[in-house]
């Protein structure tokens, strides 16, 4: 579960978007208006949707209702999705799109070679709609403009001239969990979504792969295991719970339970699990980063007793899995991002300063790398709740308040006056 490219092409995507993707939507909007190139029209039976989201494989799990109910309301229209390739493999899974076109952005000239590539697909690609899902991007605004389609959705968030290319705007509300902001989209077109996911399943073939995998590392069929996530893949390191921490919970849930530690993430992230895994007391944690392709990562979640990660792509692929899951917040909120699973419970410390991130500083920390919101997170409040989930006994509903803010303890905290417990 990587990042798009890394977080250096992550971060030189995201400077030219602001400027250049800033100063490219403020040349093209007075042209909409001017010629009339773009006329709204109404939604008679449309043929043709396209959905613009690059950033973020827990963002289009998250969308996965949205999708599902564009296809219910046009199940004769088709939908395509331009996204990058790192995302594909779950786009597909998710059987929700007639085509999907990435882009590969793994190195800039790559990225540049595929973004023209699929520009001009686009631009006589003949959409009756575009729904533009990215919050921050000008690019992204921009490729709404190429395709010339006569419905043009997306945010309100005042950044460069995007206001002038769309023509249903839509505010933008931090406040509201992810799947509601989506749904919003929905509605500027007529479709309404629910918050609620379909889930998404191993095949055969994935699971029996997964029980060669595990069967080499000496795990039997049926032995309770836990996933750890422990990395953040480059894309906003300070969502990453201190390595000290899951170190700990390791040693514990080792000693005091009959259940085997698998840690995740892609074959670049390898090293960093060394790293939480040589901070062990006990070394029988599994590094199996780079050793499942998604549909063994999928068939390992629904097998998994317990998941801990902070907010990151196997969380949000756990929550949509239904897997029992702590998912540890502290730059994001989880009223915005987090599980919605019975099983699941969310951490955030609830420090001043938390959460930080937004689409005005384009998903940005301020804290460079000080995440007192992470650390506050109390291991042993995790252990506890890893105990319950793999007792098979519920979270009470108040120790999930509780969590979520910790009842205020660090409300007037933050990465600067906060000091490690």
């Amino acid at each position: 579960m990587s990042a798009q490219g890394g977080s250096g092409h992550f971060s030189l995507f995201r400077f030219l978007d602001r400027f250049l993707g800033g100063l490219a939507c403020a040349a093209v909007s007075p042209l909409i208006h001017l010629m009339r190139l773009l006329a709204e029209g109404g939604l008679p039976r449309p043929r043709k949707i396209l959905v613009i989201k690059f950033f973020g494989l827990g963002s289009i799990l998250r969308g996965w209702p949205l999708f599902e109910a564009i296809r219910r309301a046009h199940p004769s229209a088709e939908l395509h999705l331009l996204t990058f390739s790192s995302n594909t493999g779950i786009a597909r899974r998710m059987g929700s799109f007639t085509r999907i076109l990435d882009v590969d952005s793994s190195g800039p000239l790559r990225l540049l070679h595929d973004m023209f590539r699929r520009i001009g697909q686009i631009a006589v690609g003949r959409y009756d709609i575009v729904i533009d899902m990215e919050f921050f991007s000008n690019f992204a605004t921009l490729l709404t403009a190429l395709t010339r389609a006569p419905v043009r959705v997306g945010y309100y968030l005042r950044l460069g001239f995007r206001e002038g290319i769309l023509n249903r705007i839509v505010p933008y509300n931090p406040a509201r969990h992810i799947t509601e902001v989506y749904a919003a989209l929905g509605r500027a077109i007529g479709v309404e979504s629910s918050a609620e996911a379909p889930r998404l399943r191993a095949s055969e073939e994935d699971r029996g792969r997964l029980g060669e995998l595990l069967s080499r590392r000496g795990i039997p069929p049926h032995a309770p295991i836990a996933v750890f996530g422990v990395t953040s893949s480059g894309l906003c390191d300070e969502r990453a719970w201190p390595a000290d921490c899951y170190a700990w919970l390791n040693d514990r849930l080792l000693s005091e339970r009959p259940v085997r530690i698998a840690y995740v993430g892609s074959v670049r992230e390898r090293p960093m699990v060394d790293a939480v895994l040589g901070s062990c007391r006990r070394k029988d944690g599994l590094n199996l980063a780079g050793e499942t392709d998604l549909g063994m990562l999928v068939a390992l979640l629904e097998r998994s007793s317990l998941v801990v990660a902070h907010d990151s792509g196997p969380a949000h692929l756990a929550d949509v899995v239904g897997a029992p899951l702590l998912a540890l917040f502290g730059p994001e909120s989880p009223d915005h991002y987090g599980p919605l699973g019975p099983r699941s419970a969310a951490f955030h410390a609830g420090l001043y300063c938390s959460p930080c991130l937004s689409a005005a500083n384009t998903k940005v920390a301020p804290c460079g790398g000080r995440n007192a919101c992470m650390q506050a997170i109390r291991r042993e409040d995790v252990l506890e709740a890893a105990g319950r989930l793999l007792d098979g006994l519920p979270i009470p509903v108040e120790r999930r308040a509780f969590w979520r803010g910790y009842g205020g303890r660090h409300s007037n905290e933050d990465w600067k006056t906060l000091r490690p417990a």
